[in-house]
């Protein structure tokens, strides 16, 4: 693809959640910023200041080499700070003169048109493919983890490589949208039925609630020895399984996207609780 090159013109991206949702703003902001020709910024500050969970930003275990956006141009674009006048004045402006866009919407078509010009600050979590399916070899580049990955976790990835493994995710902590066992139950049973000899590697910040209750009659590791600032480690390990059940959480939603066998079967939950999109070619159960 070919684009006019804009002059003067940035991408700043408020970055925010967990490793999931940060590649979701990442992955649109720099679709973004190809097809308009235009650097992207991040910013790693403001998502963070009072993060009820105590997140942090992630992105560095990527091929990441967006800059970090200043101080300076975080305040100059992010009326989140300012809400009053140039707020409302934002808000009516047409979509393409807009330097302050906020999602508001599951998927608004209007992004993949917008050329940047100037400098525009985005804040929202973008969680819908379409929003850089077009430049999929360019993310997909970006997001190769480069952080170095531990002996246990190197073998554990090539268990899954010569195997029919089957990544299983559960999120559970602090988290107000739990799946019932229910799911993975029907869920173990689809994928018994399309997979010959499969071998479940299950995923949790819980992984004594799968133990105890999600029952699984093939042979079955559960990865628990990576912490929660190693979870880029889980992230990759679930990246090297064969197939997938995710679970409504952005975190494996990634996991199975990255992996890029085009036979994978990825089983994905109905009900999510919040924007999500997934991929048609997935099963929803």
């Amino acid at each position: 693809m070919m684009f006019k090159s804009s002059e003067g013109g940035m991408v700043v991206a408020k970055v925010m959640g967990g490793l999931g949702n940060q590649l979701f703003i990442y992955a649109a902001a720099k679709r973004l910023s190809v097809i308009s020709d235009a650097p992207l910024r991040l910013d790693t500050i403001s998502g963070y200041t009072e993060d009820t969970y105590d997140r942090t930003y992630s992105l560095n275990h990527f091929w990441i080499d967006e800059e970090h956006a200043t101080s300076k141009e975080v305040d100059e674009l992010n009326l989140g700070k300012r809400r009053n006048l140039q707020y409302h004045v934002n808000k009516v402006l047409p979509f393409r003169y807009k330097r302050f866009i906020r999602e508001d919407k599951l998927f608004d078509p209007r992004l993949l048109d917008l050329r940047v010009v100037n400098k525009v600050y985005l804040e929202g979590y973008w969680q819908n493919e379409n929003y850089f399916k077009d430049i999929e070899p360019i993310i997909r580049k970006n997001l190769e983890i480069v952080s170095p990955h531990d002996h246990a976790n190197i073998e554990l990835a090539k268990i899954m490589s010569g195997s029919n493994s089957i990544c299983l995710h559960a999120r559970r902590v602090n988290y107000e949208y739990l799946l019932a066992s229910a799911y993975y139950d029907l869920a173990i049973k689809h994928m018994a039925s399309k997979v010959a000899n499969p071998h479940f590697f299950c995923f949790s910040d819980d992984i004594g609630w799968i133990r105890n209750n999600v029952s699984i009659d093939w042979p079955v590791t559960y990865i628990a020895q990576n912490k929660e600032s190693k979870d880029y480690e889980d992230f990759w390990l679930m990246t090297q399984c064969r197939h997938y059940i995710i679970s409504n959480s952005t975190f494996s939603w990634w996991g199975a996207w990255l992996n890029a066998n085009p036979s994978k079967i990825v089983i994905a939950p109905k009900s999510w609780g919040y924007r999500a999109a997934v991929p048609k070619e997935w099963v929803i159960l």
